[in-house]
């Protein structure tokens, strides 16, 4: 699964699942505003589908890092969200 999200520009050495749910946690949680060091955007498009984009400063010694993901998300039925939700308990259970 972390094959789907991280790329040769955008991964972290030794960096584990939960080291990236904590910096998107982190960037969900703040403010909006584009002073922050980390941002987001959400696009809506036709037929009820959405665009996450992330963009994350990551400070790593005197080197700052930005990186950025976007996801599209497309409206599911309800008994695809059940499995995810239980998935993403499991992952949570991991962590």
């Amino acid at each position: 699964m972390k094959e789907e999200y991280v790329t040769a520009a955008n991964a972290f050495v030794d960096a584990s699942a939960a080291d990236y749910v904590s910096c998107f946690q982190h960037c969900l949680d703040c403010s909006p505003d584009e002073t922050q060091e980390s941002q987001r955007k959400l696009i809506s498009f036709k037929g009820d589908s959405l665009q996450l984009e992330m963009d994350i400063k990551i400070r790593l010694l005197q080197s700052v890092r930005k990186v950025s993901y976007v996801f599209k998300l497309n409206p599911v039925a309800v008994e695809l969200f059940d499995i995810f939700e239980s998935k993403l308990k499991d992952q949570q259970v991991e962590l």
